[in-house]
């Protein structure tokens, strides 16, 4: 029997900002405040974030493929060697650049899938430049300037959505209404294939919703059907 969606995580704990990212080469967590946001199969490693206060927030990421001193006003996390290579992630906190915002999310795309997702900017280089097109790993951020420009899309009921869950399976679904809570824009949807028990609410410019017709479920074949 198919599963069904997961219930949306509170968005309270989304809208944190990125204090700390870490790297280890098990699914471990490197401490337990911190949570994992993708696996890169380029570099053999699983990479995780913590969250905190906003004095604290890291608000640019740089990669470099070489051993190098950090950029002025950016830290950096302990090298990594992978297929010859040395791959290093430089971070700065609080910065002024025209780029710099507190970052709130992050994700790894890759192969068919590297599109930008909505709401995010992609760091460069990728994260493995030697590897063929359909193999190319990056890096991806969502930061409160980025996602404010997502939040100004609008959305129309009855609009055909792909929405994550949080086991990161895509489903196809259908917004139903149009809220505005505590000054927030929220919609809300049903999955296509789930009973109304399963409908949930996201924020508008959640990297949960996908307006894509071309179904992201589509393409990856992942579609849990109610039987």
């Amino acid at each position: 029997m198919s599963r069904a969606p997961s219930p949306s995580r509170s968005k309270h704990s989304d809208e944190l900002p990125v204090v700390q990212i870490s790297e280890t080469q098990i699914l471990a967590k490197p401490g337990n405040d911190f949570s994992n946001f993708g696996h890169s199969s380029a570099l053999g490693i699983f990479l995780w974030l913590k969250r905190g206060d906003a004095k604290d927030a890291i608000t640019d990421i740089k990669i470099l493929h070489r051993e190098a001193e950090a950029p002025v006003g950016y830290a950096k996390l302990p090298s990594i060697q992978a297929d010859g290579r040395t791959f290093c992630f430089y971070y700065q906190v609080n910065g002024t650049g025209e780029d710099c915002s507190p970052i709130t999310q992050l994700q790894i795309v890759s192969g068919t899938d590297s599109a930008v997702p909505a709401g995010f900017r992609r760091v460069t280089p990728e994260l493995n430049p030697g590897a063929a097109a359909e193999s190319k790993e990056y890096l991806c951020i969502q930061s409160h300037k980025t996602k404010s420009a997502l939040n100004s899309k609008e959305y129309t009921i009855g609009e055909n959505l792909d929405v994550q869950d949080t086991t990161g399976h895509w489903e196809p679904a259908v917004v139903k209404s149009k809220m505005l809570i505590n000054g927030v824009k929220m919609i809300r949807i049903h999955y296509l294939n789930w009973s109304e028990n399963w409908d949930a609410s996201f924020e508008v410019g959640s990297p949960r919703l996908l307006s894509n017709p071309t179904s992201k479920w589509a393409k990856t074949g992942v579609c849990h059907r109610f039987h």
